[in-house]
């Protein structure tokens, strides 16, 4: 999954070897069975963005995916696998994160009744949040 690590290189190691080495034609990904799905999404490559938001439209294709995926399939439920977070204990990543926080927001919006849970990468503590309704619950490390 393409983190802040992998865009200090501009992304280009990931992009052209790690992609192709796993026959990957995109940054983003689903990976399911009968009752789940688990979406791999980008937020690195415009930070803190499903659709790249003014500052890239050629995100757009991730979040058009991202919807299509959730609405083709109502009853899975998702899980949502990203390196930025929509949400933050901490007052810094909370407020870079507002633009994300928007997004899912307007993602909830169309997809109502469908559970949605994420897990994100960057959180140095294992968080989970839970999107539909939103809760945080926190587990500290040992």
């Amino acid at each position: 999954m393409n983190g802040n690590h992998e865009m200090y290189s501009l992304g280009v190691p990931y992009f052209r070897q790690v992609l192709t080495a796993f026959g990957q034609e995109a940054s983003y990904f689903t990976l399911y069975n009968d009752r789940w799905q688990f979406q791999g999404l980008d937020t690195a490559y415009v930070p803190f963005s499903i659709s790249g938001g003014e500052a890239d439209k050629s995100l757009n294709v991730q979040w058009n995916w991202l919807l299509e995926s959730i609405k083709d399939n109502p009853d899975k439920a998702n899980i949502f696998l990203s390196h930025n977070q929509p949400v933050s204990a901490h007052l810094p990543e909370l407020e870079a994160a507002q633009a994300l926080m928007n997004e899912a927001r307007t993602l909830l919006s169309q997809v109502v009744g469908t559970s949605i849970y994420a897990l994100f990468s960057v959180t140095n503590i294992a968080a989970q949040y839970m999107m539909t309704p939103l809760k945080v619950r926190y587990f500290e490390p040992a």
